[in-house]
């Protein structure tokens, strides 16, 4: 970086005139000025808005600039061929092949770093698309780095620049350290792509890192007038970023005689790097304070009056805002109001000071907002008392003038409610009074004829309007009152009646009749009705008073009632199948032997489900899996049992499918899902699952007196275990199928202990226990059977083992006794196996085809040197035939044949 400049300026017209150049045709002096150094100010050369401006000028208003300042290109003409030797700066080089106007430039792409965003590179770039992007992409006024351009080596009014100017364009990296204070470039940073990002970047630097350097912005800094340290300098309070990014790049300050010299020379003390990129600055540009109005918000401004218009004159800098909308927002303030485009739609609009401004800028959040920029002009509007209208980008600013206040409507769910369905400022809710502003529980806006609200977790808004709004907002005391929010618009019923929700309750209306209230402990009551499926209806007539047991208010519905029953002050619904049955002859309704409700229904999802009403004397039934509801007195032995020792709805037994039955001799009895209780007539109960109960009946001797209970199971599709002195019964809940067992059996302790009971390989028990013709117990279950003849031990038989055993004869066949239990194995595809005394019987699973091998030739062949099941063979699949002297038996994969003493395999 130069650590100084001498007036560059100067220097370039020296060396021109030593080349012959009459000053008087081309100049890069510009127009003569008064004074163009008035106003410059040592401690804010200019200001941050202007200088980081990185969208001051596009790439076609900097290549407009440059034609502008240098219409006609030396170059090529005789004196100034392309490649002449010349010297600049004290260096050899040659003159360029263009002007800046016209020079052409590779450029490199750079990634984004902390200083500068992306910089996409080209084949070839223009220099003015190199000076705009490089200032887009490092936030460096383009007009900053056209001066520095111009003060560093002359490349915006120089008719014949060389190579040389070029490849220290901006100074990067060129400190005054050479022979006679000439440019000491740093030759590996040359080139004019290099020197314009680099420049930019640095200047960035400075910002980010202000204690690195000499000059820190916001405090005293020492400056020297001129790089000679006897000249002295000053104390300068420098009072922005620019200033001080300015001092360090040209580290000196003019002195009065600089300035007083305009553009001219000064005394031997005199620098001018600063003092020149401020004259070319008001120059090129006007003020390094003024607030300038261009583009679309000037054609505005100006279309309105300028200064002397309603919006007077500019107070700030256009200025752009990035916003929730697309593409953002220039904004820019005057002393009459604000003058915005936003950039989505291309749209200029103003909002003057006062009510519209004052509502935009304070409550909704300005541009910032969710209202965004305006898009049009402010409307007036007759219906409602009259309206002023403005739309911006996320919704509307209305005045009410009978009102006299400023609202607004956003774009959304509540604009799309108003606009569409509640008819707009034509409709009924008339003009917003207010925006819409959040209450404890939802979002209320209010209107001149009702209001919108939206319920906290709602999806969407609703309106109350018209007769249902005068009862809400009076009677029912608004959104804090009874019924609370509204959850939906008002709509109209088949029938011509009109109907809204609110969170507890809602208003109706039949015709143009008055507005009734459903409200408090009758809409809960309504309400669970409805969504247990049992919906009520309409009201069928005014409520009864009873007076009977305590007394009660009916309010009769379509499909069920409401009671409110004054003993308690418990208000409940019955309604659907519940009702049915209590108003039926046998229950004989509030006038019948279960009373009043004491309770809503209440649904449950034990046993399948099913919903269970509390009555004063009873409870009422009805379970998913009946066809009908059923009751249960509270004072009954059955309900007693029920209740508090087989768990209710939740124990084993699930929900009651049918009445009390009174039967001969005083006995009850009562079915529900999963058995019956029934109770004799002294009042013993007993409560049983159904085939368990009809087994029971068989077998109450041998089984004793119960003990324990009943308890379910969830094995093998679900199982009930009944409990007696003496044994169990096991039914299963799948099939229905039952059989008793006692602890004495020797079955039962081989089930119970070796084989695992009800978790282990054979599941149930699908039938009692027998004795067969040979004098062997046997017990099926569901995935085998045991069996032990006379007193030998149990063993376990797969059932089709057990035939083909049965068959062969049992203990008396070939085989002789079991040796022990069936055992599954995996090997060859899967099978049981079961050894005898003397053979084995085989099921292959594949095929399911059970096989007997007694012992012999092809048993010990099998077994001793073909592996058995888990050997090549695999399983047996047929019997032993015998003809001819020869044996023969076959397996899964090969036959066995014994003949003349010996077993060959094929």
């Amino acid at each position: 970086m130069r650590a100084a400049r001498m007036n560059l300026l100067l220097c370039a017209i020296a060396t021109m005139a030593a080349f012959g150049v009459l000053l008087g045709v081309v100049s890069p002096i510009p127009a003569a000025a008064a004074g163009p150094s008035d106003g410059f100010d040592a401690s804010n050369i200019i200001d941050d808005e202007l200088f980081y401006d990185g969208n001051a000028m596009t790439a076609s208003e900097v290549q407009t600039f440059l034609n502008q300042r240098l219409p006609q290109c030396w170059l090529g003409r005789p004196g100034y061929e392309v490649g002449k030797a010349v010297t600049w700066g004290g260096v050899r080089t040659t003159l360029a092949s263009k002007c800046t106007k016209d020079l052409v430039s590779p450029t490199q792409s750079r990634a984004s770093n902390a200083y500068c965003s992306a910089y996409i590179g080209g084949g070839n770039e223009t220099a003015a698309q190199i000076i705009q992007k490089v200032g887009k992409a490092c936030g460096i006024s383009q007009r900053v780095l056209l001066i520095t351009l111009e003060k560093e080596q002359s490349l915006i009014s120089d008719p014949w620049p060389n190579n040389e100017q070029y490849f220290r364009a901006m100074g990067y990296a060129c400190p005054d350290s050479g022979p006679g204070g000439t440019a000491n470039c740093d030759p590996k940073l040359g080139g004019f792509f290099q020197q314009v990002y680099r420049a930019a970047w640095q200047l960035k630097v400075y910002r980010a890192f202000p204690n690195s350097y000499s000059y820190k912005p916001f405090q005293n800094n020492y400056i020297q007038w001129h790089p000679n340290a006897s000249c002295g300098g000053s104390t300068v309070n420098i009072q922005n970023w620019a200033t001080a990014a300015l001092y360090i790049y040209t580290p000196y300050r003019p002195n009065q005689a600089a300035l007083n010299a305009g553009w001219g020379t000064g005394d031997a003390c005199s620098s001018y790097g600063n003092r020149n990129f401020y004259n070319f600055y008001t120059s090129w540009f006007g003020s390094t304070r003024g607030f300038r109005v261009s583009g679309d918000i000037a054609t505005y401004w100006r279309a309105n009056g300028e200064s002397s218009g309603v919006y007077g004159g500019p107070t700030g800098h256009s200025t752009y805002y990035t916003t929730r909308y697309p593409a953002g927002v220039w904004l820019q303030y005057f002393s009459g109001g604000i003058i915005s485009t936003e950039l989505n739609t291309g749209k200029t609009v103003g909002i003057p000071f006062g009510h519209v401004f004052n509502y935009y800028n304070s409550e909704a959040g300005g541009i910032r907002g969710e209202l965004g920029a305006p898009v049009s002009e402010a409307t007036a509007y007759a219906p409602n008392g009259g309206a002023t209208l403005q739309f911006f980008q996320g919704g509307l600013v209305i005045v009410a003038k009978r009102e006299d206040t400023v609202s607004s409507v956003n774009y959304g769910p509540v604009y799309d409610l108003y606009n569409n369905s509640a008819g707009g400022i034509y409709g009924e809710l008339g003009y917003p009074l207010g925006a819409l502003k959040s209450y404890r529980g939802g979002k209320l806006q209010q209107f001149q004829g009702g209001v919108i609200t939206q319920v906290s977790g709602a999806p969407s808004p609703v309106f109350v309007a018209g007769p249902f709004y005068s009862h809400y907002n009076s009677k029912s005391g608004g959104i804090y009152g009874r019924l609370g929010f509204p959850v939906g618009s008002e709509r109209t019923l088949g029938d011509g009646s009109f109907i809204q929700e609110f969170e507890r309750g809602y208003l109706y209306r039949k015709g143009s009749g008055a507005v009734v209230e459903v409200s408090g402990e009758a809409w809960i009551a309504e309400t669970v009705a409805n969504t247990q499926g049992t919906p009520l209806g309409k009201p069928t007539g005014a409520s009864v008073v009873l007076v009977a047991d305590g007394g009660a208010t009916l309010t009769q519905f379509e499909r069920g009632v409401i009671v409110a029953e004054h003993r308690t002050s418990k208000t409940s619904s019955v309604s659907g199948g519940i009702y049915a049955y209590y108003n039926s002859q046998a229950a004989g309704g509030v006038y019948g032997g279960y009373g009043y409700p004491v309770a809503n229904p209440i649904v449950y999802s034990a046993n399948g489900g099913g919903t269970l009403q509390v009555f004063r004397n009873g409870i009422l039934f009805s379970g998913a899996s009946a066809d009908t509801a059923t009751g249960m007195r509270t004072n009954g032995v059955i309900f007693q049992r029920y209740n508090s020792n087989e768990g209710g709805i939740y124990g084993w037994l699930g929900w009651p499918i049918g009445d009390e039955v009174v039967g001969a001799g005083g006995t009850r009895s009562q079915s529900f899902q999963n058995g019956r209780i029934t109770a004799d007539a002294r009042g013993v109960t007993l409560a049983l699952p159904y085939a368990t109960s009809d087994n029971y009946r068989e077998n109450a001797t041998s089984l004793g007196a119960p003990a324990g209970g009943t308890r379910k199971y969830e094995v093998a599709g679900g199982a009930w275990l009944s409990f007696f002195d003496k044994g169990i019964i096991v039914e299963s809940q799948k099939d229905g199928t039952a059989g008793a067992m006692l602890y004495s059996s020797s079955l039962y302790q081989h089930y119970n202990g070796k084989a695992g009971g009800i978790y282990g390989s054979l599941g149930l028990p699908t039938a009692d226990e027998t004795t067969d013709s040979s004098g062997a117990k046997i017990q099926a279950f569901q995935e085998g059977t045991l069996r032990s003849y006379k007193g030998g031990p149990v063993r376990d038989f797969s059932q089709p083992a057990l035939n083909r055993y049965l068959a062969a004869g049992a203990e008396t066949s070939v085989l002789g006794a079991p040796a022990g239990d069936q055992k599954a194995y995996t090997a060859n595809g899967g099978g049981t196996l079961q050894f005898f005394a003397r053979g084995l019987i085989t099921t292959e699973s594949k095929t399911n085809t059970t096989v007997m091998l007694p012992e012999g030739p092809i048993y010990t062949y099998y077994n001793q040197v073909a592996g058995g099941i888990y050997g090549t063979l695999g399983y047996p699949t047929s019997e032993q035939t015998t003809a001819g002297g020869v044996t023969t038996q076959k397996f899964q994969n090969g036959t066995l044949t014994y003949a003349n003493g010996t077993v060959t395999r094929s």
